[in-house]
């Protein structure tokens, strides 16, 4: 028995998308451990107001933070060898001009979020992470590289060693009274290290000259993806922005930890199957019916192997966030938003993973047209629903999810192949 166990384990090691899978849940889930261990911290520590400012923040900073990859990493993985190297350092001094423009654009839009939310105090942290953005540049080409060679065993250790520090840091910084900027700081300082890292993982590095061949290429393809990414922000975030608005920054603080306590956790697999999927599905390139074949047995491997831990958390919510985070979080009602924020993150195992097919498929735009009809949807939910209470937000959150998810899904696998029904194929 031990010996049919130890051949059928080494059998499923040697395929590429379990060691991809694997090692990126080794990142999430490091991250995601570290990240709960300041989530408890957090919400010992800081007031459910300080908690909401610091979720605008952050939500900020992440929307536009996403236009950074200005689709120039999806170009490079799912592009062709020969023309690899000048995508390369075209990609890079693109890198440079768009990051530059960024860190002017958030630090703009400071004032007019202070005064929006009626808050002065954001203004400063939204500048403070503006400046991230100029450290980006120096290792984001070689990220890019690292996942097209499906190295996602340099990309694992990367982001476990940047949510340690970020961790560390954190956690220093909160017992030593700074607040709301123990947050900040962190997120600020563990971008350099992230880029000082890709560089020592890869030796590619850009050429002396400044050149932008070939920008159309990376702009066409690229494109659709900025849009995406930005949808994805959008909705990632959305609730915070809408329910800050409504129902207040404490109502916000509330929103938030339920989210960090719950679908953080959640999130972080789906991105962590995202990731693996991609590069996985590119190595088919042109190949469709081979691409559809080899996405149907990878979603139902990671729908399969997610959703369990996806339902358990779910379950036991009513048992671990008291003991865990404290008592005031039970009574401020947060146990059934979190339950409800877990099971969304079923739903969006398919959707995520849909999304990268199409991407492999060379189909952003279709893509793109479904994320914005999705968010809109998304949008609407959110806002109808945060007139009520938190609760109907998350139960509208669930509601939005299956309903994309069940659509996005069939629709795309008609348009690569057409006749092929994936629900039936018991994933």
């Amino acid at each position: 028995m031990v010996t049919f166990i130890r051949n059928n384990l080494a059998k499923l090691l040697k395929e590429r998308l379990n060691q991809n899978l694997l090692w990126m849940i080794y990142a999430q889930f490091g991250s995601r451990l570290l990240r709960v261990i300041c989530t408890i911290m957090v919400a010992r520590m800081l007031a459910p107001d300080v908690y909401g400012l610091v979720a605008l923040v952050l939500s900020i900073n992440e929307m536009i933070h996403v236009l950074s990859h200005g689709g120039i990493s999806g170009k490079i993985i799912q592009a062709k060898e020969k023309e690899l190297p000048v995508l390369c350092n075209t990609g890079y001094w693109l890198n440079w001009l768009l990051c530059l423009g960024l860190t002017i654009v958030q630090a703009s839009l400071s004032w007019p979020i202070a005064w929006f939310y009626d808050n002065s105090n954001l203004m400063l942290p939204i500048i403070v992470l503006s400046i991230s953005y100029l450290f980006l540049p120096l290792g984001t080409i070689q990220a890019a590289l690292l996942i097209r060679e499906n190295r996602l065993s340099a990309i694992a250790h990367v982001e476990v060693l940047q949510s340690v520090i970020d961790a560390l840091l954190t956690l220093i910084l909160l017992i030593a009274g700074y607040g709301l900027w123990a947050l900040v700081i962190p997120k600020l300082l563990v971008v350099p290290i992230w880029s000082w890292q890709m560089r020592n993982y890869h030796t590619w590095r850009p050429e002396n000259r400044f050149s932008l061949i070939q920008w159309r290429s990376i702009f066409h393809f690229g494109k659709h993806l900025i849009w995406i990414d930005l949808l994805t922000a959008l909705r990632n975030n959305i609730d915070y922005l809408i329910i800050g608005r409504l129902l207040g920054v404490e109502a916000l603080g509330i929103y938030y930890f339920a989210f960090n306590a719950g679908l953080g956790l959640s999130q972080g697999l789906s991105r962590a199957a995202c990731n693996a999927i991609y590069p996985h599905l590119c190595e088919l390139q042109g190949q469709l019916q081979a691409i559809a074949t080899r996405m149907l047995t990878s979603m139902r491997r990671i729908v399969l192997t997610f959703s369990p831990l996806i339902l358990l958390q779910a379950l036991l919510a009513p048992f671990y966030v008291p003991i865990i985070f404290g008592e005031k979080w039970q009574e401020l009602g947060a146990i059934p938003l979190i339950s409800i924020l877990c099971l969304s993150a079923i739903p969006r195992l398919f959707s995520e993973c849909c999304s990268q097919f199409l991407r492999a498929c060379n189909k952003p735009s279709t893509d793109a047209k479904a994320q914005t009809l999705f968010t809109s949807i998304y949008t609407l939910f959110i806002y109808c629903t945060a007139h009520f209470s938190l609760l109907h937000v998350a139960w509208g959150v669930l509601a939005s999810q299956i309903f994309f998810a069940s659509i996005f899904v069939y629709y795309s696998f008609q348009l690569i192949c057409p006749g092929l029904k994936p629900f039936d194929q018991k994933i």
